[in-house]
């Protein structure tokens, strides 16, 4: 046999045994909030933000495109259904969609459903071939709200405060700074940075290692509202993470609306970090105290 043909069966065995080594599975997963009174909350919240860098991660799903978009305005994507579906799966991956009616979790989504504790964000089942850890690409799964357009409002709500006949696109104003005022231009940049910030925002790796495992990577977020001290006269309220700033002017108000507090919206951040083996076929719960994710494994 000469060389070239050797090489050729060699490359080809090589093909067969990675083919073979390759083995699909049936993936379930099902995410829940836990609707809880933040200042409850035991667990220390960190102030710096969460990143997870989803850049290089498979697309699951497909966002879900907002049709009002202004085009000087940021154009953030509007909230998936809870459920995974031709609508919403990314089809353009290797995974197969499985069929609601094959689902298995359904009746764990039902009974979290029944509880006033527990919003479901996020159910689907898909197929995928899964390899070992470093052949293994991590897979981008986002859920509930989207509170970037909340804060877009707020942006908005500013600028037509500050002037309401601005336009970013307008060829008189783009490019000329000097003419727009400091406030204009912190607008302009608080826009400029809003980007898509889900409820649950991450990447989860599942891959073979002798075992199934699992590695999850989530930022979660939750929605809270914050007392803020007033001055005596004229009072301004400035949120930091949010750029929220919010002017209360008092006249001739009574002592009791005086020491009244008002109220800003904050957006916390914790992060799900958590990795386990598991056995195909077996229900796992992984616990957070902001959510919870149950997952099945099965064998194709």
């Amino acid at each position: 046999m000469n060389l070239k043909k050797l090489f050729a069966l060699i490359l080809i065995l090589t093909s067969f045994s990675t083919f073979a080594d390759t083995r699909w599975f049936t993936v379930e997963v099902l995410i829940f909030e836990r609707n809880i009174d933040m200042s409850t909350l035991q667990e220390t919240i960190p102030k710096e933000h969460k990143q997870v860098n989803t850049s290089d991660s498979i697309e699951l799903l497909l966002k879900q495109f907002n049709k009002h978009c202004q085009k000087d305005q940021p154009c953030l994507h509007q909230q998936n259904t809870m459920l995974l579906s031709n609508a919403n799966f990314n089809k353009k991956t290797r995974f197969q969609l499985v069929p609601e009616k094959n689902w298995h979790l359904t009746s764990a989504r039902h009974a979290l459903d029944a509880r006033k504790q527990f919003t479901t964000v996020f159910h689907g089942a898909w197929r995928m071939p899964i390899t070992s850890k470093n052949n293994q690409k991590t897979i981008h799964l986002f859920a509930g709200k989207n509170f970037a357009l909340q804060e877009l409002k707020i942006i908005q709500t500013k600028q037509k405060a500050l002037d309401p006949t601005y336009k970013r696109n307008d060829p008189d104003q783009k490019g000329n700074n000097k003419s727009i005022s400091k406030a204009q231009l912190a607008i302009n940049s608080e826009l400029d940075k809003l980007k898509d910030k889900w409820a649950i925002d991450g990447n989860i790796k599942i891959y073979l290692n002798h075992y199934l495992f699992i590695d999850s990577q989530l930022i979660v977020r939750r929605q809270d509202m914050h007392d803020q001290q007033e001055n005596k006269n004229n009072i301004k309220v400035l949120d930091p993470e949010n750029s929220v700033e919010i002017n209360n002017k008092i006249g001739n108000e009574s002592d009791s609306d005086v020491n009244t507090k008002p109220q800003i919206h904050v957006i916390k951040e914790m992060l799900f970090d958590q990795k386990e083996k598991l056995r195909s076929g077996k229900i796992y719960y992984f616990d957070h105290p902001l959510m919870g994710m149950i997952i099945q494994i099965r064998k194709n």
